[in-house]
């Protein structure tokens, strides 16, 4: 097996997860940019419908230019290497699936929670299951990000075999 990266400092790491963070924040705001054009109300130009999305899409592209920076300062004083000697691609891939479940996780949670709440408080007709729709997004998301966790270990194997750095069975 190949060894990947020696040597990381601990600003890199902060660095990588600052661009992570605002490259969903870019493309959550691009989507509801895009959704408020499409599904709008009436008036062509209502402000909250653009406001939001495109301050999100500004604070993300921000945040990306900043990153490096910002991570140094996160990091001073203790911006140390930390040493990943053993680190080999079939373990990078697990984290990034691990990581990437987490994301989908946590980053739907909270609307389902919410839809369901919703559903359970204010519907008019008990019985009635119209709303649904509405948790089906975030259910189908956090059951993607709850897959990807679960079978981090199985996919990361595979790639890993894949790119020649895995022994075969």
């Amino acid at each position: 097996m190949r060894r990947i990266i020696q040597r990381m400092l601990i600003s890199s790491v902060a660095q990588v997860l600052l661009r992570l963070a605002a490259l969903g924040w870019f493309l959550s705001g691009v989507a509801q940019l895009v959704a408020s054009m499409v599904i709008g109300p009436a008036e062509p130009m209502f402000l909250p419908n653009y406001a939001i999305p495109a301050v999100l899409i500004l604070f993300s592209v921000v945040t990306w230019w900043i990153a490096p920076g910002l991570a140094r300062r996160l990091a001073w004083g203790t911006d140390a290497e930390l040493a990943i000697d053993r680190l080999t691609l079939r373990k990078l891939y697990a984290t990034a699936f691990v990581g990437l479940g987490l994301w989908f996780a946590l980053a739907s949670f909270g609307s389902l929670f919410n839809a369901i709440h919703f559903q359970l408080a204010f519907a008019e007709n008990p019985g009635d299951f119209t709303g649904l729709y509405k948790i089906t997004e975030p259910a189908l998301t956090l059951a993607a990000g709850a897959t990807l966790i679960a079978t981090a270990h199985i996919w990361s194997k595979k790639l890993a075999r894949l790119a020649g750095d895995e022994p075969t069975e």
